[in-house]
This record gives C-alpha cells, structure tokens and sequence, in this order.
C-alpha cells in the first residue's frame, strides 16, 4: 500500500494559540488572548511576572513584564510579526520602550487593551537592551 505524503504549502495556514487559561479580549474587531504567568527572563528586572499577549494566528505576539524595577526605561518584548511603526518584527526578539502602564501588581483588561492599541499605532520606536537601557 502507497504512503501519501500530505503537504501543506498554503501560508496562510496557522496553527491557532492555545486557549486554555488565557483571557480573551477584542480589540478593533481582532481577538487577542492574554495571561500573566511567571517568567524567569525577567528576574533581572526585579520581577518574576510577565504579561504575554497574542493574537489568535500568532503575528501578534508582546510581553511585558510587569512591575519592572530596572530604575532605566520600561519595556516590551515584541516576539511577532506585527507591530506598529518602523522595523522589521518577527526575526528574533525586539525590546523597545514603552509607557507605564500598571499602577500596581494588578493588570486589567483595560491595561491589556491600552498596550494592544498603543503596539499597533504608529509610533517612533526607541529599541533598548535586556535591562532596558538605551540602544
């Protein structure tokens, strides 16, 4: 008996984000499901706690991590495709400057909802490092 290989060459085929225990939010029309989980990478930050949000086909993709200690400038880790302003996104991970967005350890739909808008408007972008620091 013959064995089929079966090729998917279609690249708007995605394999859809997992769903399970992310909150769902629409923005503009677009769903976008978010969580805040423990993340180690950010022990440098002084916290352990990072926001992750992502849209349902994967271009769309920040972290932020939360309540950043750093002393230098706040930031957001682009690891998609899409991405307001000016650079090429989805290569390797991006950190570029961003407003305060949490008073306190709590984050909310609407802060969820702030940092998606403000990632996919046009902005100048200021890209730092790790610690956040001014590249």
């Amino acid at each position: 008996m013959p064995i089929e290989a079966i090729v998917i060459s279609n690249e708007n085929t995605y394999m859809g984000i997992a769903k399970k225990r992310k909150r769902k939010i629409i923005v503009n029309d677009s769903e976008f499901y978010w969580y805040v989980a423990e993340d180690y990478e950010s022990l440098d930050l002084g916290t352990i706690h990072a926001l992750t949000i992502a849209s349902d086909d994967k271009k769309f993709i920040v972290k932020y991590p939360v309540q950043q200690k750093n002393g230098t400038h706040r930031f957001l880790i682009v690891l998609g495709k899409k991405f307001g302003g000016t650079g090429k996104w989805g290569d390797s991970w991006q950190r570029v400057k961003c407003p305060i967005w949490e008073v306190s350890e709590c984050i909310s739909p609407k802060i969820v909802r702030e940092i998606i808008l403000w990632s996919l408007s046009k902005k100048e972008i200021i890209f730092v490092d790790y610690k956040g620091s001014l590249i």
